[in-house]
């Protein structure tokens, strides 16, 4: 399993302990589950943490969202998965998410199973996967607001590129 980015561990650490492993755990199991896979993670209002085949949006499957007191596993055309388990939660156009409080709710058949039919049809698993960090970067005269930049992708040996 690929280790977290520096930058990862490094956003987790504004939450407690508990949601830390709780999404460090959601992590594991969407790499294992969809592997190979390319992640971005954004860090601004709420940690996020997006996976898919490519590096291109339309073949993003699913992200993880950090939040104070639970980690969502959320899909990102949630809205037209069918949904017996009827555990699929939100009303936007596309998508949908199932709220997890324990690592109980990761070990669920259920959740393998929707990770599993999460991959957008005619998605094409990309041969060259890439890791992206979006921190967030506090404005100086703002008291906390955040606004992303972008970094550049580390390479395999960690070094960043320009």
């Amino acid at each position: 399993m690929r280790a977290p980015a520096k930058e990862l561990i490094r956003f987790l650490k504004r939450f407690d302990p508990a949601i830390r492993e709780l999404a460090l755990d959601a992590r594991e199991l969407v790499l294992r589950v969809l592997e190979p896979s390319n992640e971005s993670v954004l860090d601004v209002y709420a940690l996020a943490m997006n996976y898919g085949y490519s590096e291109r949006m339309k073949d993003q499957a699913v992200y993880i969202g950090v939040y104070k007191n639970h980690v969502n596993l959320g899909f990102y055309r949630g809205a037209l998965m069918d949904d017996p388990e009827g555990v699929l939660k939100g009303t936007g156009k596309q998508l949908r998410h199932i709220q997890i409080k324990s690592p109980a709710d990761l070990g669920s058949p259920v959740i393998r199973d929707y990770l599993q039919r999460a991959a957008p049809d005619g998605a094409v698993r990309s041969k060259t996967l890439e890791r992206k960090s979006i921190p967030a970067a506090a404005k100086a005269n703002s008291g906390g607001d955040r606004t992303s930049s972008r970094l550049a992708p580390a390479s395999k040996n960690g070094v960043r590129r320009n």
